[in-house]
């Protein structure tokens, strides 16, 4: 989750929550919480695919998260994943397995 928190680092509170909806997510009631709280929640959602995000982006991968920031030009945050992706053989990367291991209880900063 950590490394996901840090692909969005960068981005402001309102893009964090249009890319969460892209992803399928309802953000409307966070709006007490600031940036990097909206960011952690957002992951948090997504990976436990609440709301829509089985309906719109399916489960949860790297992949259905570049089609989201890409949807919102965010193409730094983009070329970050690729970067990475393109650095291991495994581009489902830690996403796939925590959702089979329903590890949805990280800690964010």
């Amino acid at each position: 989750m950590q490394q996901i928190y840090n692909y969005l680092d960068g981005l402001q509170r309102q893009e964090i929550v249009n890319v969460g909806m892209s992803l399928g997510l309802n953000l409307g009631n966070l709006s007490d919480l600031n940036a990097d709280e909206v960011r952690g929640e957002m992951i948090r959602m997504w990976l436990d695919q609440r709301d829509y995000v089985n309906e719109v982006s399916g489960v949860p991968t790297l992949g259905s998260l570049i089609k989201a920031l890409k949807v919102h030009g965010f193409n730094g945050q983009v070329k970050k994943i690729q970067d990475d992706i393109s650095k291991t053989e495994h581009s489902r990367f830690v996403i796939g397995s925590c959702v089979r291991m329903k590890c949805n209880r990280y800690r964010v900063p």
